[in-house]
């Protein structure tokens, strides 16, 4: 191969590099864009903090009204990274979201969910995803969790005041067709009351590693809320993703990050709900 061989050779692989860094733009700016605001509900603060590891992010998460008139609070994390993750990743946001306004109840919606994406998965990608209705009238949530990371549940007037585990059973979304998924997947239902903080996140915070391999950990995530009772929920993001960062020296991951905080207001002033 002569000189100007190579050359052309060079120019076109260089052309192809800009094609794919183009198209992972787009692709990285509209899966953004599927992911909606916080609601600003009355009585309630809401606060959602979103770190995409790459271009486009395995991880999502979703606000939208329930057939009972509840609002739906979803967070979940694909397998894998990049462009198969973020398709599988709209397949599974736009299912919940359907099956969210024909069903009653978080338990329900994921079963028929599952049943569609077993379907269309090989067996090997699943979705680890937690759906959370709140009844912001009556104060209630009603949670389901297929193999995601267990929420958080707080109120610093509790005696000992201790972050307490939401500890659900139920598989990943798209490991099972139906049977094994539906007899496992349990559902919960929580009272709330006042200066409740109800904390879910996925698993790149908590595996999150230092310079000598060790974890952030979902402890370390309760130590903090423990240290700052009285944050609101944008403040309590912005200082764990500050924590990671003076625990990883970095602020970049191998793996997405997403936490998204709920908060009874202990007043009913109304504050825009945050995005961080």
């Amino acid at each position: 191969m002569g000189d100007m061989d190579r050359l052309r050779k060079l120019a076109q692989e260089l052309r192809n590099r800009e094609e794919t860094t183009k198209s992972l733009e787009v692709a990285s700016s509209r899966q953004k864009s599927m992911m909606p605001d916080p609601p600003d509900i009355p009585g309630f603060d809401i606060s959602v903090a979103y770190t995409p590891a790459s271009e486009v992010s395995g991880d999502f998460y979703d606000f939208f009204i329930a057939k009972n008139g509840e609002l739906a609070m979803v967070i979940a994390d694909v397998t894998g990274h990049g462009v198969e993750a973020g398709i599988i990743m709209g397949m599974a946001k736009a299912t919940v979201n359907i099956y969210g306004r024909i069903y009653d109840g978080p338990a329900e919606v994921l079963r028929a969910a599952n049943r569609d994406l077993a379907a269309n998965l090989d067996g090997k990608t699943f979705i680890c995803l937690t759906l959370t209705l709140l009844d912001a009238k009556n104060r209630k949530l009603r949670i389901a969790r297929a193999g995601a990371d267990r929420p958080l549940h707080f109120n610093p007037a509790w005696k000992p005041p201790e972050p307490q585990e939401l500890r659900t059973k139920g598989l990943a979304l798209g490991l099972d067709p139906g049977e094994r998924f539906d007899q496992l997947l349990e559902e919960a239902e929580i009272s709330l009351q006042p200066g409740d903080l109800y904390l879910q996140f996925t698993d790149g915070i908590v595996e999150a590693v230092n310079a000598e391999k060790e974890q952030f950990s979902e402890q370390r995530i309760k130590d903090t809320i423990k240290r700052y009772p009285r944050a609101s929920t944008r403040e309590l993001l912005v200082i764990l993703k500050e924590a990671l960062v003076d625990f990883t020296r970095t602020r970049d991951y191998d793996d997405d990050i997403t936490l998204m905080a709920l908060k009874v207001r202990e007043q009913q002033a109304s504050r825009k709900a945050a995005f961080l």
